[in-house]
């Protein structure tokens, strides 16, 4: 594979941090148990990044062909230290309000983005990478990740209801939830819910009958279908979000198109009107490199790619990089097509 000299600059820096990284969170925990000792298998992944770093200092002018095996170490490498990079600039994002600043901010992503469109990072397959599940057990791992977060917030409901969870829980508990799926090498979802023609029903109906009769109703059938799965939250008036743990892409969807279904089958009473959602769902697998509100927006994106697709239906992504042409729709028809990702209806080229 070939890389340019800007490339090989950011890609070297990129693996040293990784590198260290990497090395002490595994040595944290194997210091106490065996001393300076490492597994052969973790010394020979180390070993590996070594020759990468070198044959990236070896190269003339700082560009040129390394080997193609290197790919999948170095595209593992970029995932995992640009959502390091991405949540440390929204952290910062939240403290300024200049354009300027902002947009200094942003610039710290741009050259990441570079590297996410090159065709070697699409390209190169998924490689092993030594995991702390292999080396410790689960209750060890999930005491450090608690550590290293702090305390968990308290559970708060939404202020006006008090059926589902408070949107500010939201992102706290994606990452909660990410962080210890990832250890095991699973997938969670998020998907975004939007009631459909919400300011028609509400100007056919009026806002106190609406928030005694329907939301609450709407709410508890949300609540009830994702218990002991996850956790829904109320964004806004007809905003909702769901997190669900340890979901497959098929569960996930299929999940979202069953509450779908729910929802257009409630009644109300001394209304005639049927309410119905349209859904956006981003499945998270462990290798993903978005923030947690990136995912919250990609999910919100989906979800009005499916209003334009017509409504009451669920859309995803058929890939992990969130792009707008790997936008599809589910159809409740087309359930086990859908699932397949094969797409019912497209709107993008």
């Amino acid at each position: 594979m070939r890389l340019e000299r800007d490339e090989v600059l950011l890609l070297s820096d990129i693996l040293q941090r990784y590198q260290a990284d990497f090395y002490a969170r595994f040595r944290k925990l194997l210091r106490p148990v065996v001393g300076n000792f490492l597994p052969i298998s973790l010394q020979s992944y180390l070993d590996e990044l070594r020759e990468l770093r070198a044959e990236l200092d070896g190269l003339p002018d700082q560009q040129g062909e390394i080997d193609d095996r290197f790919a999948s170490l170095l595209r593992h490498a970029v995932i995992v230290q640009r959502l390091v990079i991405a949540n440390d600039v929204e952290a910062r994002r939240v403290r300024a309000i200049h354009p300027d600043v902002l947009e200094e901010l942003d610039v710290y992503l741009m050259a990441y983005t570079a590297l996410l469109n090159a065709e070697w990072f699409e390209q190169a397959p998924p490689t092993h990478i030594p995991q702390l599940t292999e080396f410790f057990p689960i209750e060890v791992i999930d005491a450090e990740l608690a550590s290293s977060r702090g305390e968990q917030p308290a559970r708060r409901y939404d202020e006006k209801f008090h059926i589902l969870q408070a949107p500010e829980l939201l992102l706290s508990d994606f990452s909660r939830v990410r962080d210890a799926a990832a250890v095991r090498g699973i997938s969670v979802a998020l998907a975004y819910l939007d009631l459909d023609r919400f300011r028609d029903f509400n100007a056919e109906y009026g806002e106190p009958y609406i928030d005694r009769h329907v939301l609450p109703s709407l709410m508890r059938r949300i609540e009830a279908h994702v218990y002991l799965r996850g956790h829904a939250y109320r964004i806004g008036g007809d905003k909702y979000c769901v997190l669900l743990n340890n979901a497959s892409e098929h569960e996930a969807l299929d999940s979202m198109n069953r509450l779908r279904e729910a929802i257009a089958a409630l009644t109300y009473e001394g209304c005639t009107t049927t309410t119905t959602v349209s859904i956006g769902v981003v499945v998270v697998q462990p290798e993903c490199h978005f923030t947690g509100h990136e995912i919250e927006q990609a999910a919100a994106h989906a979800k009005d790619y499916a209003k334009r697709a017509g409504r009451n239906c669920v859309a995803s992504y058929r890939t992990q990089f969130l792009r707008e042409q790997d936008l599809y729709v589910l159809g409740s028809s087309t359930v086990h097509h859908a699932l397949s990702l094969e797409p019912r209806r497209t709107l993008m080229p």
